[in-house]
């Protein structure tokens, strides 16, 4: 009889489990209340083909694009993953299946919230993202603002915001990098302080639209030559390399179909933490030292 009951149990338990998981599908929204600052964040759960949960993380109160979340559930216990931002949520299903309440991780400072599973008359608008630049667009900046960063500022920081481009702690030989697409090993010859002296940039198209990587580029180049008064040339030199290649256990970055050609963004965020999100390992390598 005990024999009997323990099985009982256990079937009890993973069918518990199993509803639990199933159930997430839909829109989940709560608001993060982070250095004095209110946003509206909404997580997006479907069921993946083949089994298992797939999601995707939206602020909406900073632009809106989507960051895919890996998403696990055991029972009653929740926990998304936005590897590409450093963000973990954990938490834990109320009984009527409406909410979460847990925490909400990102560079080890925990924040409670709850995320409430929205309705048709109570979900929160994701906002459409923005339109891209013209192919045929003028790469360069309608107005731009460069200043001196804060000397006790950390990390390092190449974005768009909208249609705004934003640099935080960058130096003339990492806006070179971006801008040509090279290794810092590559430049030669310039001043000391392109090494050292910091930046933030700020820059508005002048075309309509967000522009793609190439474009981004373009407009760098073109602020370097009016802004820095950049002249240089070419040559070819033997240099050593590595050879980033492919473990044998496959890599464990995570694939981004959400916004194939959205700019990519990196962020800095202290020895070793390294977000970056919508790259391909070519386009960021130069900027892995």
């Amino acid at each position: 009889m005990k024999t009997l009951l323990r099985w009982v149990v256990a079937l009890v338990v993973m069918s518990a489990g199993a509803a639990s998981a199933q159930g997430l599908a839909g829109n989940w929204q709560g608001t993060l209340e982070a250095g004095g600052r209110s946003l509206r964040l909404v997580f997006t759960v479907a069921n993946a083909d083949g089994g298992g949960l797939r999601g995707v993380m939206y602020s909406i109160d900073q632009g809106g694009q989507g960051i895919p979340a890996t998403i696990t559930a055991q029972g009653s216990a929740v926990r998304m993953v936005v590897a590409g931002i450093n963000v973990t949520f954990e938490g834990s299903v109320s009984a009527d299946g409406k909410s979460i309440a847990g925490t909400f991780t990102q560079g080890g400072n925990p924040i409670a919230i709850t995320l409430q599973k929205s309705t048709p008359d109570t979900a929160w608008a994701i906002p459409e993202p923005p339109r891209p630049m013209a192919a045929n667009a003028p790469t360069v900046f309608e107005v731009a603002t460069i200043k001196l960063s804060n000397p006790d500022a950390q990390g390092r920081l190449f974005t768009f915001r909208g249609r705004q481009m934003l640099t935080i702690n960058t130096t003339l030989t990492s806006l070179i990098t971006m801008a040509y697409d090279l290794h810092p090993k590559q430049i030669v010859g310039g001043p000391d302080w392109a090494d050292t002296q910091k930046y933030d940039i700020t820059g508005q198209p002048e075309a309509p639209g967000v522009p793609n990587l190439t474009q981004m580029r373009g407009m760098i180049r073109q602020l370097l030559t009016d802004r820095f008064k950049l002249t240089f040339h070419r040559e070819p030199r033997e240099m050593p390399v590595y050879a980033i290649v492919l473990a044998p256990g496959g890599h464990k970055l995570t694939k981004n179909d959400t916004n194939p050609n959205g700019l990519p963004g990196l962020l800095f965020r202290g020895l070793g933490v390294l977000p970056v999100t919508n790259a391909t390992i070519g386009a960021w390598s130069p900027e892995i030292r």
